[in-house]
């Protein structure tokens, strides 16, 4: 989470930690923000094994990324998610609601998987297909060819040249 609000989803990821704290209690969460749902974070801390920092320098990210063994993205509305690339980039499987960018960066079953939007529910049940298939590994490791092959610089430099030499002949 970058931004503590309702658009963030944060809300749901609350209600998300509640409902899956009484399938397994020692799943443990990571929030990671600032904003209007501070006060409601800084409660769910005290009742579940919530890990919370106002922010971390950019540089420090990856290190929590591979502490990380999926990357949960709720937000209600979303362009082309840096933090999924990220995660991505780093093999931690995705599992976000399908809305904006997501669908680009999580193929179901290939990078992570996609929940109706706002159903905590259906998160929770890709939550746990993840856990019980064990397909962090196969997850992450397609989600991590994927940003190398469509999102690297070597793969936006190739393709901005074919934009520009295609231009160039009209």
């Amino acid at each position: 989470m970058n931004r503590l609000s309702t658009y963030s989803g944060i809300d749901l990821f609350l209600e998300l930690i509640e409902k899956f704290n009484k399938i397994n209690n020692k799943q443990k969460f990571l929030i990671i923000g600032k904003g209007p749902f501070l006060p409601e974070v800084k409660e769910a801390t005290k009742k579940y094994p919530i890990t919370y920092y106002e922010q971390i320098p950019h540089e420090d990210m990856v290190k929590f990324y591979n502490k990380c063994s999926i990357l949960v993205v709720i937000t209600r509305s979303e362009g082309l998610s840096t933090v999924l690339l990220e995660a991505l980039s780093c093999e931690v499987p995705g599992v976000a609601s399908d809305v904006g960018g997501n669908p680009e960066l999580i193929r179901n079953g290939i990078t992570g998987y996609l929940f109706e939007n706002a159903n905590v529910e259906d998160a929770i049940e890709k939550i746990l297909k993840i856990q019980e298939n064990n397909e962090y590994d196969s997850l992450g490791k397609k989600g991590r060819a994927l940003v190398e092959n469509k999102f690297s610089w070597n793969s936006i430099t190739h393709k901005t040249i074919l934009v520009y030499n295609r231009l160039k002949k009209h």
